[in-house]
């Protein structure tokens, strides 16, 4: 999916994006430009050094973006970027330390449990993964168990 863009970001250098992106207002399609198109390999290429599923490569690309923006949209992260190496070097880190963090618990969390309770306190809350399993068979182990 090729995203549009107001400006055409290829002209400015990785300095005036960044400029863009601190001025207020944030220019956030200038930062959804460095991470989805212009540093996109960079941040596949590092990501493949954890994972070659594609599953949880959008979620880390968000994570990262939602990192580098701050909780509280202040852009603290880029601010503190102090131009002493490259962008690329810099946001190669970051990245780094953000996937690291958060593909094991993407991963972990793959199976993405879902709770079905009863209400005997006396049976076991049963646990149904959602991967893999067709309607049919999770319906199949809910009748099971709870019966």
């Amino acid at each position: 999916m090729e995203l549009q863009y107001k400006l055409d970001y290829t002209k400015f250098s990785d300095k005036q994006i960044v400029e863009k992106i601190l001025a207020e207002p944030h220019d956030e399609e200038a930062a959804v430009y460095l991470l989805h198109d212009r540093y996109a390999p960079l941040l596949n290429s590092l990501y493949r050094y954890f994972t070659q599923e594609n599953f949880w490569f959008d979620d880390c690309i968000n994570e990262l973006f939602i990192h580098i923006k701050g909780k509280d949209g202040s852009w603290h992260a880029l601010a503190a970027f102090e131009w002493r190496s490259t962008f690329g070097y810099w946001l190669k880190k970051v990245a780094f330390s953000k996937f690291k963090d958060l593909l094991p618990r993407l991963i972990e969390n793959a199976g993405r449990n879902v709770s079905v309770d009863n209400d005997n306190p006396q049976k076991p809350t049963l646990q149904i993964s959602d991967r893999g399993e067709t309607t049919e068979h999770i319906l199949h182990k809910i009748i099971f168990i709870n019966t």
